[in-house]
């Protein structure tokens, strides 16, 4: 038997229309956190809700609403306490064209299945992506273009990833110092920001320490792999044979 299950997108939704209709001045903000957006297919994950995403930069609604599927509209009739003021809102904030008004806003009266979805201004969606990944799936501009970016670069003197590389009892470098140099390294070769590694690309243990083996595994693969493979100058910069 296939039953509706509502996940993240369904609570945060629901939540935020919630917190957004109590008769306060004051609006409780609900954030939507989607980590490594770019390892997905944007598309599938979005579907009808991409149109959700066009933001009035004055009000913060959904400039365009769309209409609910059957089991999603059901669910939402059921946690939006005050049904008529949710509609309401959007009525008059978010475009409805192409839907009958009167038969959206008669739901809770004779069970009519159109239910209109817009996102109100206390519901953010938060977004991260690494560009160093390789992606899955290319975000075309049209989506692009509906969020605002925000670059977060690479930090040092970062403390929280002030972490010890050990390669032996007697050889210990700083991961910090080590990142920067062979960044620098990394960009002479290859001319591209996306190959750089970043401040957590390894996490160090209880004693803030990166072992040998972990070190090799992860840093000196990537290195080999995403870097030096098909670059024989780098592989003769980084990869330097011993006597």
């Amino acid at each position: 038997v296939y039953q509706f299950s509502p996940q993240i997108f369904a609570n945060a939704y629901c939540e935020a229309w919630n917190e957004y209709l109590k008769p306060t001045d004051v609006k409780a903000k609900v954030c939507l956190l989607i980590e490594e957006l770019n390892r997905g297919n944007c598309a599938q994950i979005f579907g009808d809700l991409f149109q959700l995403l066009d933001r009035s930069r004055k009000t913060g609604f959904s400039e365009y609403s769309i209409v609910a599927e059957e089991e999603f509209a059901k669910h939402v009739c059921s946690e939006i306490k005050d049904f008529k003021a949710y509609y309401n809102a959007i009525r008059d904030n978010s475009d409805i064209v192409g839907n009958d008004e009167k038969s959206i806003a008669e739901w809770s009266d004779n069970g009519n299945n159109k239910v209109l979805l817009s996102l109100p201004p206390n519901l953010s969606v938060v977004c991260t992506m690494n560009t160093s990944d390789q992606s899955l799936f290319p975000m075309d501009t049209a989506f692009k273009r509906r969020w605002d970016w925000e670059y977060v670069p690479i930090e040092y003197d970062n403390e929280e990833s002030d972490f010890i590389i050990v390669v032996d009892e007697y050889h210990k470098y700083s991961w910090p110092h080590f990142l920067k140099t062979i960044n620098e390294i990394i960009y002479d070769q290859t001319k591209s920001e996306d190959k750089q590694m970043g401040n957590f690309f390894v996490l160090g243990d209880e004693s803030r320490e990166v072992d040998y083996d972990q070190f090799v595994s992860k840093v000196m693969f990537f290195l080999w792999s995403e870097v030096c493979k098909d670059n024989p100058k780098a592989r003769k910069t980084i990869f330097v044979a011993q006597e």
